[in-house]
């Protein structure tokens, strides 16, 4: 996980500069963003570190799609998700598969949608597959 710490800052510093460009909303939510929480969520989702799902700790080994813990870690995501006041939804895509989505519709534009995703599965096949960089930084 150490490794990826230099290539998460590096995002986040190209993010902060692109980010000039964009709203004061915008500007104001990155400002908000917490360094240590983004790598501690990549630390749990890459199972770097022992998390909570649904009650019972769990340490998340793989997301490869066809691992029993890929379907945890979208537990996972479905419960930071909730966590956060939004409304989640699941849409099974294959056997294996699932998209967790959240929705928040907004107070002063309840019409206007924005969308932030990231995949959340890991391609190598083996039991092992933390995959940091694949997509846990995304899905932080």
């Amino acid at each position: 996980m150490k490794k990826f710490i230099p290539a998460i800052l590096i995002l986040l510093f190209v993010f902060q500069s692109i980010s000039f460009s964009q709203s004061p909303v915008v500007q104001s939510i990155i400002n908000q963003t917490n360094l240590d929480s983004l790598i501690f969520f990549v630390e749990e989702l890459s199972g770097e570190v022992q998390t909570t799902i649904g009650g019972s700790p769990y340490t998340i080994v793989s997301r490869n799609k066809y691992q029993p813990s890929n379907d945890k870690a979208a537990d996972y995501i479905e419960q930071k998700l909730e966590y956060y006041g939004l409304d989640v939804y699941n849409q099974s895509f294959s056997s294996s598969g699932r998209n967790v989505y959240g929705v928040l519709t907004g107070t002063e534009f309840p019409h206007q949608i924005w969308m932030i995703c990231a995949h959340y599965d890991d391609m190598p096949s083996g039991t092992v597959a933390p995959g940091a960089d694949d997509n846990a930084s995304g899905t932080a």
